[in-house]
This record gives structure tokens, sequence and C-alpha cells, in this order.
């Protein structure tokens, strides 16, 4: 990214590319009002064959301002110091603080509403919610403002909780309750709130005191609920070609055609929606059924019967002599998803049993190294004829039923046929040697699914092996990356795999069953592999191990325990730090966590009455692989007091002379410990 004329120019955008701008403020400077202009600007030479026409558009048409806010704890090694003079030649210290444009956890206020920014050309992820962060007092030592303590205990207190559709400064404003028996409704922090009462998330952490005046306990609770907030919208696209069918053993799962297997599945999976999805239009559920063509299609429904009814159609649809447009089924569940802008999660679910060997006829394209393999993103395609429609316009290109354009001998062609070809290079089209190689079928489906992709739909695929055709050049591994390189890539991952995608490959019944589980719960999961970072307090120490329990059966809302594969588990690799990882919950299941403490009594920093915080900034990360969300506990404080006592001293003058001119007018008593108790 350059700057030219007080623009920030990025020449080699794409839309799945990420950017990071580092803004220097003064350091009191906490809030900040950011005008934001984005525009689209042709090439040099692209503006020369199009003059007279516009050449930049603001595609957000922002009116208002993002409000920005700098973190409030920033680690030294992480602040640079800027020293800069003033007009009058003043010198100032400027703070370097660096946060995500579209980040909740760094931005605050939304003066213009993210979600539906985001959807303007999908710039970024914005995060599910809005932090709600608890505020302390720090007038005798540090402790929470907004505050309550358990009946009969005045050494411990705890912070109040919240909903994140209120102000910063209202709380629930309950100041005392009895912490002798289970009490799972008071002083949570629900986050989701909306639609939801008690919104998608509920957090709660507070202290108690034991029997010893130094040590308490700790308990933290993390709850969640069925489906984010507005609701979720998931378009399967199921892959009805003929190899579903083949009898071959290798090409049976569990000695089963995969295409009963696919139906069966398919079948359970809505059924479990049903048991476990209220019907309140927070789930819409259609399909896409595809063979050589688009063979049929459901559209977006709440309703049960329109979701066994895309069951039917998945079962009775004829599989006789149909190849793979894979293109043709993400872009019917493109529309659909589309359709309307109303802020829900979009999901595509793929399944398939192979890479594709049918697409639309490219036209041009451009460079993209994110697009597997041929590093092309097509953006032209030839023209509908007269009857046709997007889900029927696949061709073969070539390629005689494989994925490859460079076709092997299969019997019917000389014992290679290099089926490969160029496309115009929209940012290069007058030269004719820079045009583009497209090299495979993979191009055309993974261009579309990048378009997806940037349009907010997450994508994640199951595939059943990676049947090529019989003239297939790609590899098998060239064949899975290619399927894998469609879906989305997990958040908090760098690497290349596929275990960084939501992707899973079934090569038996056990693999089939897990995969649609793990889609059945990415779609409910409010929490999702979901991590706590629970620091200590700087003047207390762990007593003992941490230990986390599911609460699910004990809560009074919860109707399924967490299966142990899902459970939450302690990582004590840091002394100084509680970290609980693996969080999975759905359905109001519940974990709770609990652990002792000590507060340092005996350090000389010390000061007896004094209230110390039991543990530092302690978060939620609710989905690591998917947002950026880091959400807030109230963080408990708790003190102690040390007894006071007198010990008399009294002096004794024994001298033989009688001079009280000489004596020492003061004295020092020292009170020494020896050994023992």
């Amino acid at each position: 990214m350059e700057e030219k004329e007080e623009w920030l120019i990025e020449k080699d955008f794409t839309h799945s590319q990420e950017r990071e701008l580092t803004i220097a403020v003064p350091k009191k400077q906490e809030k900040l009002q950011m005008y934001l202009e984005l525009n689209e600007q042709n090439t040099e030479k692209n503006q020369k064959e199009q003059a007279g026409a516009e050449a930049d558009t603001d595609i957000l048409e922002l009116s208002d301002p993002l409000w920005l806010k700098v973190e409030q704890e920033a680690t030294k090694k992480a602040t640079k110091k800027l020293v800069t003079e003033d007009s009058e030649g003043n010198q100032t210290t400027e703070a370097e603080g660096s946060f995500s444009l579209y980040s909740e956890q760094n931005s605050f206020s939304k003066a213009v509403d993210l979600p539906a920014l985001a959807n303007a050309r999908n710039l970024a992820r914005t995060n599910s919610y809005t932090n709600k962060e608890p505020s302390y007092k720090t007038d005798n030592g540090k402790y929470p403002q907004y505050s309550w303590q358990p009946i009969g205990q005045t050494n411990v207190i705890n912070h109040q909780g919240g909903k994140d559709n209120t102000a910063a400064n209202v709380w629930d404003g309950l100041q005392s309750w009895n912490t002798s028996t289970d009490n799972y409704t008071n002083s949570y922090i629900y986050y989701g709130v909306g639609g939801k009462e008690k919104g998608d998330i509920a957090l709660r952490k507070y202290a108690t005191e034991t029997t010893k005046k130094d040590e308490f306990n700790v308990k933290l609770n993390v709850r969640g609920d069925s489906l984010t907030r507005p609701g979720v919208d998931v378009m399967f696209v199921l892959d009805n070609s003929a190899s579903m069918t083949f009898t071959q053993p290798e090409y049976k799962i569990g000695g089963r055609l995969r295409k009963d297997v696919s139906v069966d599945s398919l079948s359970h999976l809505i059924t479990q929606f049903k048991n476990n999805v209220p019907d309140n239009g927070y789930l819409r559920i259609g399909s896409v059924v595809f063979g050589t063509n688009v063979i049929s299609t459901s559209n977006l429904s709440s309703r049960y019967s329109d979701w066994d009814q895309l069951v039917t159609n998945y079962r009775n649809a004829s599989t006789q002599n149909h190849q793979t447009y894979t293109q043709g089924g993400l872009i019917e569940a493109q529309k659909r998803l589309l359709a309307d802008n109303n802020g829900r999660r979009k999901f595509l679910f793929l399944l398939t049993d192979g890479a594709p060997n049918r697409s639309k006829d490219p036209l041009a394209g451009k460079r993209d190294t994110a697009i597997f393999p041929s590093k092309v993103r097509i953006t032209q395609y030839k023209p509908l004829s007269s009857g046709q429609t997007d889900g029927n316009a696949g061709v073969t290109l070539g390629s005689n039923g494989a994925t490859s354009l460079y076709v092997l001998y299969n019997g019917l062609e000389p014992p290679a046929v290099d089926r490969r070809f160029r496309i115009t290079n929209i940012e290069d089209p007058g030269n004719v040697n820079n045009r583009l190689l497209i090299e495979s079928h993979l191009d055309m489906a993974n261009s579309q699914a990048a378009d997806l992709r940037d349009k907010g739909i997450e994508i994640q695929a199951i595939a059943m092996g990676a049947y090529g055709g019989a003239g297939e050049f790609h590899s098998a591994e060239v064949l899975v990356k290619g399927l894998y390189k469609m879906t989305t890539q997990r958040a908090n991952t760098t690497g290349n795999s596929e275990k960084d995608y939501y992707f899973y490959q079934a090569q038996n019944l056990t693999d089939f069953e897990k995969s649609f589980r793990e889609w059945f719960e990415s779609t409910l999961m409010t929490v999702e592999q979901g991590v706590i970072e629970d620091p200590l307090g700087d003047m207390v120490e762990l007593v003992g191990t941490p230990v986390v329990s599911d609460i699910s059966l004990r809560n009074r809302l919860g109707t399924k325990a967490i299966d142990a594969d899902k459970m939450a588990r302690v990582d004590s690799s840091d002394p100084r730090k509680i970290k609980v990882t693996n969080i999975n919950l759905y359905g109001n299941q519940e974990i709770e966590i609990n652990y002792k403490i000590r507060l340092k009594t005996e350090a000389s920093s010390f000061t007896s009455g004094s209230w110390y915080p039991a543990n530092g900034k302690t978060v939620l990360h609710s989905m690591p692989n998917r947002t950026e969300d880091k959400l807030d506990f109230g963080v408990p404080s708790v003190r102690a007091f040390n007894e006071d006592f007198v010990i008399p001293v009294k002096k004794v003058w024994s001298d033989d002379e009688n001079n009280r001119w000489k004596m020492r007018r003061e004295i020092t008593a020292v009170l020494q410990r020896k050994d023992g108790t």
C-alpha cells in the first residue's frame, strides 16, 4: 500500500486479502472519530480506454463517522513512543497503538451498523458481540464499581451482572445474594441480548470467603445458547453425480452406496435440527442438488415440512450420467443466501464425492494468489445463450470427465491432450503476452467460492474421496487441496493444510457421522472451541488445581449434557494463569470452573484492609476459529486484615553516676523472631 495525493493506494487489491493500519495518536487521546471513504479506481490503461467514464466510486457511502477507541491496557513492548513538536515548538509524546477497524473488541461505539458496512463489500468480518466492559474503583486498592457481596461476607466484593445492549454504566443493581446454595440466575453478564432476553452467551465470575481469612474460592460460569442472533441461514449443496451410486467396493462407505449414506445422514441432521431448534424462524434451511446441471433447489425456509421435502428431493434425484458441476451449485446457493440482506449468519455446506469436471466458460480474470491451482480469479464468463441459465451453463471445456484440463490417455484421446487455455487479464487487457492460463475446473469453482466468502458466507465441505475421472492428471492430493481451498479458513490459523479449513474427509461411516455432527454443532453453537484466559492478580497465588465441571443438567435450563470430546479442559501449563480450552456450548449447556486463591498477606507491599483484584483482565474467546470476540468477565476483589497488637516497653536506667545530661534521650526496641513458631 502506498500514499499518493493523500490517498492510500492498494494496487494488488483482492477481496480475500486483509490490511492493518496503524494510527499514531497523542497519549491522552483515547477516542477518535474516523470518516472513511473507500474508492474503486481503474488502472491508468483502463481509464484511457474508458474515456469519459467515472474513475472513482465511493462504494461505502458513509455519511457518519466510525468511533475508534485505543486499548486501555497496552504492553510496554507493544507501545512505541513518538516525540513530535507542535506549532509552537513544544515537544509532545505520542503513543502508537494499532487496532482493527471492524473489530468490536478494539472499537467500541458503533456510529454505523458495522455488519451492514461489512456486507457492503465484505472488507472484514465483524465481531458477533459488543463487549460489556466492567469498571473498577481505586480509592482503597482496586475493586468493582458496580458490586455485590455474598450475604454475611465482607472481605470479597464481586462485579454485578448486566446485558450487552445497555449503556456502559447500566448493570443489574443486585447488591447481595446467598451463595451457600446453587444459584444459576444472579449476576451473569449476558452477551447477544436482543431477540432473546438471556442472549447467546452468559458469563459470571465471583469470589467467596473460606474458613481461612487469607484464602478465597473463585467460581466462573459460561453458558451457551442455540443460534446467534438474528439467526442462521444454511444452504446444503449436494453432489448427485453418477459416482455417488458407483457399486464398486472402493466407492462405497461401510458397504453402502455413497448416495444412500448421504441421504440418511442429511435426514438425521434435519431431525437433530428439528429436535434442538425452536420453531421461531431463527434457523432457515435450503438446498441445491447438482450433477451435470442444477437438478433441484429448495428455497430457505424455517418450516419443518420444507426441511423434510429437501431430503426427499435429494433422495429421488437420479444420478444417471451426471457429471460434477460444483460451480453451478455454488451459484444457486449464493443467490438464495444473498436474496435479502438481513444480517443473519450465512452457511454453505457442500457435500461432494469428487472434484468438479464441468464449469462455466471463462473469458477474463486477474491474478490472485489465493485461487488454487492457477492463481487466477475469474471475473467474467461467456454470456448465457437463449434458454441457458447459470444452473445449466456448465461445460466440460474438453476435459472428458477430468478435473484437470491437461488430460491423460483414457482410451479415446492420444497419450496426453492439452485442453488448457488462456483468458484476458483485466489488469492488462491489451497485452496478448500477459493472458492468464486456466489449468483446471478447480479454477472456476474456487473463484466462485471466493466470491461467496467475500460476501460473508461461510463455506464448509465434506468430501467422500477425490474421484477425478479416467483421464485425470491432477494427483489425489491436488484434488483434495482444490476442494478444501473452496472452504473458509479457520480464524487464527496461518497454515495451508486441510486442518486449517472447515473441510472434512469422510472415508468411512465413523468419519461421515462425525463430519455431519460438526456441521450440526457449528450451526447451533454460540461457544465453539472457546478459550478462557484468567491470569492471577499480582497479590494472590493459586492454591491447588482448578476444576471444570459440566452443570448443564443442574442449571435447570439445559437438556443435554456436554459430550465427552466436547468437554472443556484446564490447561495448567502456566502457574500464574487459569486457562480453559475446548469450550463447546449450545442449548443452555453450561460449565463451571472452581479454584482457590490465597492473598499474600506476608508480602511487604500488603496493606491491611485494602482491596486486591483476584485476577487480571479475564476474557472468553467465544469462537476463536471464527471471530475475534473477547468477552469480559467481571473480576472480583478480596481483602484481609492483620490484627494489631501492642508490646509495652519500659526504660529502666541503671547507672552509678547521677548524670542525667549524659543519658541517651531515645532508645530503639527491636522485636526479633527466633526459629520456630
